[in-house]
């Protein structure tokens, strides 16, 4: 979403329409012209937008809280975790399962959970300070260059899903989708380039 005004400047002409959502949507019955899927690599179509590393991401101040230090991952039982909705027959720690099989903590257990539907909220609620998220990049990016976030623990994991474009039949007759997605593919470039 940041990004956005990039596109919007080039295209003033163009109505982009945002709907986020966890439900698998059939683009030509519901008119989309471009989606952007995140699912298991396994499953998607074509070449991902990026590969995606996940990590915990905090804010600095939680991350230097004196009180309950967040210096090795054990010390997570003490703290909040922020996690977003699964799809339906998928486990509340589906996204955490990557970096947790890394670390060999085994079963994660935490302090509480504050679920949300929308990952930015999740995010958002890390910004303010509320708990630990997992952070996907380079979504976080820059969040993490301006020091909104920290990742306490350092380096991430390679996660098992990823970001997939996908056009639907409207979408292949319109210029101005083509350009969007187009845009998209570019912008995910750039943006790995600067990690």
């Amino acid at each position: 979403i940041p990004r956005l005004a990039h596109f919007t400047e080039q295209h003033p002409s163009v109505d982009v329409r945002i709907s986020a959502t966890l439900q698998l949507v059939d683009l030509d019955r519901q008119e989309i012209d471009v989606a952007v899927r995140f699912v298991p690599t396994r499953d998607g179509d074509g070449k991902p937008l990026f590969q995606e590393t996940v990590l915990p991401v905090c804010s600095p101040r939680l991350a230097a809280d004196k009180r309950n230090p967040l210096k090795k991952p054990s010390q997570l039982v003490n703290h909040t975790l922020l996690a977003v909705e699964m799809p339906p027959g998928e486990a509340l720690m589906q996204d955490w399962e990557p970096w947790i099989r890394v670390m060999g903590l085994g079963e994660l257990r935490m302090k509480s959970t504050v679920r949300f539907t929308q990952y930015a909220d999740s995010i958002a609620a890390a910004v303010a300070g509320q708990g630990v998220a997992l952070g996907r990049m380079p979504l976080l990016a820059e969040l993490l260059r301006d020091k909104r976030l920290v990742a306490p623990f350092g380096g991430g994991a390679a996660s098992q899903r990823g970001y997939f474009i996908v056009v639907g039949e409207s979408g292949r007759r319109n210029p101005d989708a083509q350009a969007f997605a187009d845009w998209l593919r570019a912008e995910a470039e750039a943006a790995g380039q600067l990690l």
